[in-house]
Formats: C-alpha cells, structure tokens, sequence
C-alpha cells in the first residue's frame, strides 16, 4: 500500500518505523478462515506483553463458527451491518485483581492496552486487519458469555478479518473507510514540566 495516503500522519518524516503509521482499523473485511496458528500467534503475542508483577491481567473470548451469530447479536446493531463480514468477533477483558495477593490490580486496564496492541500488531503483520469495537452490548457480555463482573472487566469487542473493496461496505461507511491522522508530535509531550514550551529540535 502506498505510503502517500499516510503522508499526514508523520508530518515530520517517517519517524517511527513503517509499521505504526501504515496500521490502521479498516471496516471492509472478507470473511475468510483464519486458522487455529494464526490466531494462536496473536494471542502469543500478546502473553509478551509487560504488566506490573507479571500479572497478565488480559484475557480474551473468540467466536467459533458455532457462536459467531451469538457475538455478532453482543455488538450495537451499527456495528454489526458491516461486522457480519468480519471472520472471528472476539471480547478483551481485564481482570480487576492481582493473582498473586487478590488486592486491586489499578494498572490492569494500562497492562491490557499494552496486550492488545501487540495482538493487534501481529495480527497486521500476518495479513489481518482489526477494528476495535466500544459499541457492544456490555452487560449481555457479562450475561452470554459467563463472565464474572467481580473478577473482569469487559474493555471492547474486536473484529479481525482480510481487507475487502471499500466500495462494497454500506456507503455510510464508505467515506469513513480512511486512515485517522494524528495530532502534531509537539502535543504529545513536555519536557521539564507541563509549564515549560520547549520542545526536542530536530
């Protein structure tokens, strides 16, 4: 894919190497098997991911074909016209507590963010695209798929698919079917202080 269509999500230059600005979360996907290694490679992934004291506090449930109806029935009904496509729908959860002690793990959520970007990372270098979903039925999440509300939490929903022609999602999608761009570097990050406007020249 050309780089040109991401030429203003690095206004300064490549920076960062070509696999963090070429990703993106497509919603054109063609349903395709995705077998049990491909998935397990993800889901490895995943497991090298850091958490305070080694906690692993992520957790993951995939669809099987048996139940894809089912978790396509957890999505928001906006999500599912273009999610039915998808080839696995899957849910992340955080567990609230550590393992080691059972006192409150408030890093849980960060440590998942950190599981699910490198889930989502090999899942672009294998070929797959994602699209991380907040509009799901949450409740029925806990309901359906048995999960304790006193030990998870329910972070998203996911779609991982093979990219398909835009032109044959519904078109009010269609216009949406874009790469985001991101905000200038120098909005990121102080240095010193949030006071101080001195930035890293280059």
């Amino acid at each position: 894919m050309s780089t040109a269509l991401f030429s203003t999500r690095h206004e300064l230059g490549p920076l960062a190497d070509e696999m963090f600005y070429q990703r993106w979360s497509p919603r054109s996907m063609v349903k395709t098997n995705i077998s049990s290694d491909d998935l397990l490679k993800m889901i490895d992934a995943a497991r090298w991911s850091p958490s305070c004291f080694n906690d692993q506090p992520w957790h993951f449930i995939f669809s099987t074909d048996d139940t894809f109806d089912q978790f396509l029935g957890l999505l928001l009904e906006g999500n599912q016209i273009w999610c039915k496509n998808a080839s696995r729908i899957g849910f992340m959860l955080a567990r609230k507590n550590f393992q080691h002690d059972g006192s409150p793990n408030r890093f849980s959520q960060f440590d998942a963010g950190a599981a699910w970007m490198s889930f989502v990372y090999q899942a672009y270098a294998m070929g797959y695209v994602m699209h991380g979903l907040g509009g799901i039925h949450k409740e029925r999440v806990f309901d359906e798929l048995h999960v304790d509300k006193n030990d998870f939490e329910v972070m998203c929903g996911l779609v991982i698919g093979k990219r398909d022609d835009v032109k044959k999602l519904p078109k009010e999608f269609q216009e949406r079917e874009k790469p985001n761009t991101r905000k200038p570097l120098h909005e990121m990050y102080h240095l010193n202080s949030m006071k101080n406007d001195q930035k890293i020249k280059t």
